[in-house]
């Protein structure tokens, strides 16, 4: 067990690093989930080297182990000839290795984030015509939603972070690729309107927290109870 310690090591330590950090590099993604993964799954493998060094040996020690014979002769001759081979053609394997990695970096900028469901579908096919000209109509199918933190506690009640968002929201609309646009300050605004019998004057950010926070909670009132939980959580 010493021995095979001795020997595989750095095997083991070279392929548990590559290996983390390989998942450590989806904390460059933007989605905090893929992010929060490759941390994890870099952890599970710092825990999985500390354990091949420590529990493993000692439990393969303890454990009583029967040597039975079979087929691990052909496989123990295989490896040998390969081992040979790499050996005596290091260098061209080597250099082999490293422009076939180069060829697949250059060819891995190629790649595209895309999650539009609806054109992992071949056509033709009635589904996909139908998603793509609804989309292209009426929009709705694909979003992106923009995170404003507020400043404070209770900060999305504040007027200027309203005012902020409405502005936002304004200068989206202004975009021609942008179809349709809506916002919490749309919701607000509409309220305002509402409990000042509909005058279209009202339509407007609230002058104090106060009030802002008062048809925020009206609004969460009027929703179903796991979408109020949303809401009181953000």
């Amino acid at each position: 067990m010493q021995e095979s310690l001795r020997v595989n090591l750095k095997p083991i330590f070279l392929t548990s690093l590559t290996t983390a950090l390989g998942f450590l590099t989806m904390n460059f993604s933007e989605i905090p989930p893929a992010a929060g993964l490759g941390n994890v799954s870099a952890m599970g493998v710092g825990l999985a080297f500390i354990f091949s060094l420590t529990l493993l040996p000692a439990l393969l020690i303890l454990l009583p182990v029967n040597n039975k014979p079979g087929k691990g002769g052909d496989m123990y001759a295989s490896m040998d000839k390969l081992a040979e081979f790499v050996i005596s053609r290091h260098r061209p394997l080597l250099w082999g290795m490293l422009g076939f990695s180069s060829l697949m970096a250059v060819l891995a900028m190629q790649n595209t984030i895309n999650d539009r469901f609806g054109e992992t579908i071949e056509k033709p096919s009635e589904f996909r015509d139908d998603n793509e000209m609804m989309d292209s109509e009426f929009g709705g199918a694909y979003n992106f939603d923009f995170d404003m933190h507020a400043e404070n506690e209770g900060g999305i009640s504040e007027p200027e972070y309203l005012q902020n968002v409405d502005d936002f929201a304004t200068w989206l609309r202004q975009q021609p690729e942008v179809i349709s646009v809506f916002t919490y300050a749309d919701t607000i605004k509409r309220l305002n309107q509402n409990m000042h019998g509909n005058d279209a004057e009202f339509y407007r950010i609230p002058a104090s927290r106060e009030l802002a926070a008062q048809y925020l909670l009206l609004y969460e009132m009027s929703l179903p109870f796991f979408v109020t939980l949303l809401c009181s959580s953000r």
